[in-house]
């Protein structure tokens, strides 16, 4: 359960910044272009921070067992340090925005001449940076869960879980741009200046809410039975050859969906 919750989060916090992503963008400097790239930037991170912890996994076998806090608390702080700092280009881009004259005119209109504005392209690279940052605190987590549940789980229950695990992400997939529209819509002057600041905030909490989730509810692993072992010996009358395959099969395919995802 705190493995799904925190799976919610961290793709609640991959879609939370789509539906200000535009104009965001247009404030800090940024094209259209650049604010799709934003949003994909997240999952370049994903892709780095997966990698790693799979490597790591590799080299520690027992890590799900020994450290399932300190990992998850390491990529959870990856998380709040870019969503904290995409929290502070959010705030500052709203009272740049607010301090603009904006009269009767629409804030489509104009929002590019405010990116003109120096120190705007500061922000944008410190934009696309949190995103990445973030990203990476997402791929070790989820990295990490999937390599656990093979060891938590016996073979006939992970079909279940990992149902459980894909339904959480497409709820937070689609989760994220409506809490977004619902934060929005209370700013009662939204049609003349963006407020992105509510967005920025919601992150932060959630990424709290997760690192208190890892720290009151994780339960203790030390003496939970290995489900790997079993499946370890029986792998042994295997094909070493065809097993490598399958292993590298996996691994690319899971590399290029990441990256397909952020593309």
């Amino acid at each position: 359960s705190v493995y799904l919750f925190v799976n919610f989060v961290l793709v609640l916090n991959y879609t939370f910044v789509i539906l200000d992503s535009y104009s965001l963008g247009a404030v800090v400097g940024m094209s259209q272009s650049g604010s799709g790239r934003m949003v994909g930037n997240y999952m370049l991170g994903f892709c780095l921070g997966a990698l790693s912890m799979w490597y790591i996994a590799r080299r520690i076998p027992g890590l799900w067992k020994s450290s399932p806090r300190r990992v998850l608390l390491v990529g959870l702080t990856c998380q709040l340090i870019g969503s904290t700092v995409y929290a502070n280009i959010a705030s500052t881009s709203t009272r740049q925005a607010l301090d603009t004259d904006y009269a009767s005119i629409h804030f489509a209109v104009y929002m590019h001449m405010l990116g003109l504005k120096e120190g705007a392209p500061i922000l944008a690279a410190f934009l696309m940076a949190s995103r990445f940052v973030a990203g990476m605190g997402s791929g070790i987590c989820q990295q990490f869960y999937v390599a656990s549940t093979l060891h938590l789980t016996p073979v006939a229950e992970r079909a279940e879980h990992t149902t459980r695990w894909v339904f959480s992400g497409m709820i937070a997939i689609g989760s994220g741009p409506m809490i977004a529209a619902g934060l929005e819509s209370f700013n009662q002057c939204a049609s003349f200046a963006p407020d992105f600041t509510p967005v920025g905030c919601a992150q932060v909490m959630s990424v709290l809410c997760a690192f208190a989730a890892v720290l009151l509810y994780h339960p203790n692993l030390e003496f939970v039975q290995d489900r790997m072992e079993k499946e370890l010996v029986d792998d042994s009358t295997r094909s070493s050859l065809g097993l490598a395959s399958r292993r590298i099969v996996l691994v690319c395919g899971c590399l290029v969906m990441g990256n397909l995802r952020a593309f």
